[in-house]
């Protein structure tokens, strides 16, 4: 616990680290030796190899680290994982949990009230793919009870309405689902918002309940308010900026451009323009990584050319963040 907490929490917010040590993987599986041998090592061996997984690793608590799902470092968060893992609860019964059940309660409750339901259930899921296959298989139930008595080979043939674009972001779970139902898709409009949070039942209703306990509903308002004020400033930053073009105006925390190099900034639109541009985000991203200065997503959608996509929720980023982002993608791509 003390390597953690000196190694990665207390350089959570030092923005003279790197975000990543980049390594090859080949040189990387060497220099770790992840091979399980027959033999145990000793408690000093075993401390260095905890150093190194924290070295290689990607700092996701980092100010500039900006992921489509999760990013930055919640001090009562990690109080509460610490105190969960140590206690390894299941929350199955009353008497194996009675203290994370009723909280796991009081929490869904408070969730519901925020979403504004007078009433409703629900669970804390491992991550957005159960959470989709969960949902899909509470509405076959709602529209088809009998299939628990029946099962799926006589139930009538179920549709699922989704876009296309969902189908693409989350194939792994809704199609899995399709191919698991033998149910069929119509493609409905795109919905460019992002995933649900991802959670895992047994620690994240504590980690949520002790947040809400130790911030109080104002100041975490107040946190959603900063990080809608940075991508605000984030997306007047690109539209005054020579080289960046703004995809869409931002949805809630959610800002997409592009990076226009030079090269490109006095070619009209059209296959001259377009085409070379869609090399222009992977090539940055790349550069990006193997620096370890910065780590921002990119993406394509439909027609439209690769662009970046920040997802700006991380309690730590300031202006000068924002300023540096925009900076350092002009650093690394001017010249392509």
């Amino acid at each position: 616990m003390a390597l953690t907490l000196e190694k990665v929490v207390g350089t959570a917010a030092d923005r003279s680290e790197k975000v990543c040590e980049w390594v090859p993987p080949e040189n990387l599986q060497e220099l770790l030796d992840l091979d399980l041998g027959d033999t145990g090592e000793s408690e000093e061996k075993l401390l260095q190899r905890c150093r190194d997984v924290i070295k290689y690793s990607v700092k996701t608590a980092h100010p500039c680290f900006f992921n489509q799902l999760y990013c930055g470092l919640e001090p009562y968060s990690l109080a509460a994982s610490f105190i969960t893992e140590a206690l390894k609860p299941s929350i199955y019964t009353y008497e194996v949990a009675p203290v994370f059940t009723l909280m796991e309660t009081v929490v869904l409750k408070k969730i519901i009230e925020v979403v504004g339901w007078e009433d409703g259930d629900g669970i804390f899921n491992a991550g957005g793919s159960l959470s989709n296959m969960y949902a899909i298989n509470l509405a076959r139930y709602h529209c088809f009870p009998e299939i628990k008595k029946v099962g799926t080979s006589v139930s009538p043939r179920l549709v699922l309405f989704t876009s296309q674009e969902h189908l693409l972001q989350d194939c792994y779970s809704a199609k899995a689902s399709y191919l698991f139902q033998q149910d069929k898709f119509y493609d409905v409009s795109f919905d460019f918002g992002d995933k649900s949070i991802q959670c895992s039942r047994k620690p994240d209703a504590f980690k949520i309940w002790l947040l809400w306990k130790a911030l109080g509903t104002s100041r975490l308002e107040q946190r959603v308010d900063r990080a809608l004020a940075m991508a605000q400033y984030l997306t007047e930053q690109i539209k005054a900026r020579q080289g960046f073009r703004l995809l869409l105006e931002p949805e809630y925390a959610n800002v997409c451009f592009w990076y226009i190099p030079p090269s490109l900034r006095n070619v009209p639109d059209g296959p001259d323009f377009w085409n070379p541009l869609q090399k222009v985000a992977p090539m940055i991203k790349e550069r990006m990584i193997k620096k370890g200065s910065l780590m921002v997503g990119y993406q394509a959608h439909g027609d439209k050319a690769n662009f970046f996509r920040m997802i700006i929720i991380s309690p730590q980023v300031c202006t000068e963040d924002m300023d540096f982002v925009l900076d350092e993608i002009h650093r690394l791509g001017h010249d392509l």
